[in-house]
């Protein structure tokens, strides 16, 4: 689904076990609680410290519905607590007159 709505999550840490099996549980979680989500993935990026999360959604309104959800604020603060750099990148279905994702301001420490 190309033009599906997506949340793209990067940050920097050492991914250790422990907080590799949180950020999983947290995801199974999310994916339970949250009907219009299509899938996530996370990978780690060509930077061994640099690793990705993407959610993908069946709409606009269900990924609004998303950032406003206690399993994202718990998730959120579970990576602010433990990464060095935090951004946030959101891509909807652009309007015929904008061709440029939504972009937040990246967290760091």
């Amino acid at each position: 689904m190309p033009d599906s709505p997506r949340n793209l999550i990067e940050f920097e840490t050492h991914m250790d076990e422990t907080l590799h099996l949180e950020i999983v549980l947290l995801l199974h979680h999310i994916a339970q609680v949250s009907p219009n989500h299509i899938r996530h993935t996370l990978k780690k990026t060509d930077n061994p410290q640099t690793w990705r999360l993407e959610f993908t959604w069946r709409d606009a309104a269900s990924m609004e519905n998303h950032f406003s959800s206690g399993s994202l604020q718990t998730l959120l603060n579970l990576l602010i607590s433990r990464c060095s750099r935090l951004s946030f990148t959101e891509f909807q279905i652009p309007p015929p007159d904008t061709q440029h994702p939504r972009l937040s301001t990246p967290h760091s420490r």
